[in-house]
């Protein structure tokens, strides 16, 4: 439960960018093929569009097929996931708390 944003349980969301050349990204959490099945090129955590959707709204779009769910990611990308979460400088003020040690 995030209380900011009401009593319903919440879900945090972040974009897996493919690393593109010559186009600066956040290197605070980069992924390499092999990371996670759907990591297929160098890719990286968009911290800068990170956003937060009711659990609700997220298992209807789920349901409904506009989102497609993928395996979990195992608990060592998860932590590293989150240590990047916690040096992005791009990561919104506003859920940088979420992540403080």
């Amino acid at each position: 439960m995030l209380p900011e944003y009401g009593p319903e349980p919440q879900t945090g969301m972040v974009g897996i960018t493919t690393v593109r050349s010559g186009i600066p990204h956040d290197t605070a959490c980069e992924l390499h093929v092999g990371d996670h099945p759907f990591i297929r090129h160098p890719s990286y955590v968009a911290y800068r569009h990170m956003r937060v959707d009711a659990s609700a709204h997220t298992a209807e779009m789920v349901m409904r097929g506009v989102w497609k769910p993928h395996e979990p990611c195992s608990p060592e990308l998860l932590a590293h996931v989150i240590a990047g979460a916690r040096i992005s400088r791009l990561m919104p003020r506003e859920f940088k708390a979420w992540f403080a040690e």
